[in-house]
């Protein structure tokens, strides 16, 4: 707080922060800075690794790669639909990309196994299916969910975090995080099926990164 105070002590037109959430709880010092800024009318840009502490804390982010951005939108446009792969480890997880073929019959591995009926989120023969995390749940039916995929796996890893379980899981030749409720009967080597529902599958172009749907 003393260091806020310092920094907008003079009532400069703009504050450039470096990761000042390190040391403090996120909430409590998110909404001190925000009372700073509206008392002050200052621009405050902040550096962060964190996107979540983004999406709680910003009015307009802008996501660098190698120093460059690379993106630049509201940062819950960002995590809802990233306008191309790059962007797409937005958010407090980052997001599972995987290779798949789109044909009349649904999304498939190049090795074949079948994902589920999602076809219809792109009119291309080639995408980079995106999924986030938290947004895949286990999935115990012999079909995927309407317009969603579903991921026939074998899970590698299991860590409980509190609130949350984080799955790593084997699919093919690729590797899927998935974030589960708490207690979700996933054991490593056994064979599971994380699903997702069509509204949160992202489908990207493989040579362009350009969002497809």
């Amino acid at each position: 707080r003393a260091a806020f105070a310092r920094a907008f002590a003079h009532r400069p037109p703009a504050i450039v922060a470096d990761e000042p959430f390190a040391d403090r709880e996120l909430g409590e010092t998110v909404e001190d800075l925000r009372a700073l800024r509206d008392a002050t009318g200052a621009t405050v840009i902040v550096a962060l690794r964190d996107a979540g502490e983004a999406l709680a804390l910003a009015d307009v982010a802008v996501l660098l790669r190698e120093g460059r951005a690379v993106a630049t939108d509201a940062p819950q446009t960002l995590y809802n639909r990233p306008a191309a792969a790059v962007a797409s480890g937005f958010g407090p997880y980052g997001m599972n990309l995987l290779p798949v073929r789109a044909n009349q019959t649904g999304l498939s591995l190049e090795d074949g196994t079948t994902l589920g009926g999602a076809s219809v989120r792109t009119g291309a023969t080639f995408a980079l299916m995106g999924v986030r995390p938290e947004h895949l749940f286990l999935w115990e039916a012999d079909m995927p969910p309407e317009n969603g995929a579903r991921l026939p796996v074998v899970v590698e890893s299991v860590r409980a975090t509190g609130a949350d379980l984080f799955a790593t899981a084997r699919l093919g030749a690729f590797h899927v995080t998935a974030r589960l409720r708490p207690g979700a009967a996933v054991a490593v080597g056994a064979p599971a099926q994380f699903a997702v529902m069509g509204e949160h599958l992202h489908m990207f172009d493989p040579r362009t990164g350009e969002r497809l749907a």
